[in-house]
């Protein structure tokens, strides 16, 4: 299968569609995404504290503990030649 980039928004609906207690194969098929990706995501979320027993904390509470990656991408060349 091709590398297909996955963005905050996408992982934040994996949780939350975990949460509400889909199935991992139901969740690969509505995000179109491979099971193991939804597994690797769902297995990060639990190591971190989030439980299918407890209420799913906010959007932005459940992006910082999971420690997401921001957008780190180098400026593009018109931003760069704007000045």
């Amino acid at each position: 299968m091709a590398y297909k980039r996955i963005i905050v928004m996408d992982i934040y609906e994996i949780i939350r569609r975990w949460h509400n207690q889909q199935s991992t194969t139901h969740i690969a098929i509505a995000l179109n995404n491979d099971r193991k990706t939804i597994r690797k995501y769902i297995a990060i979320a639990e190591a971190r504290g989030l439980s299918l027993y407890q209420p799913l904390p906010a959007k932005d509470i459940v992006i910082d503990l999971l420690h997401l990656p921001k957008n780190n991408r180098p400026a593009t060349a018109q931003e760069i030649l704007e000045p």
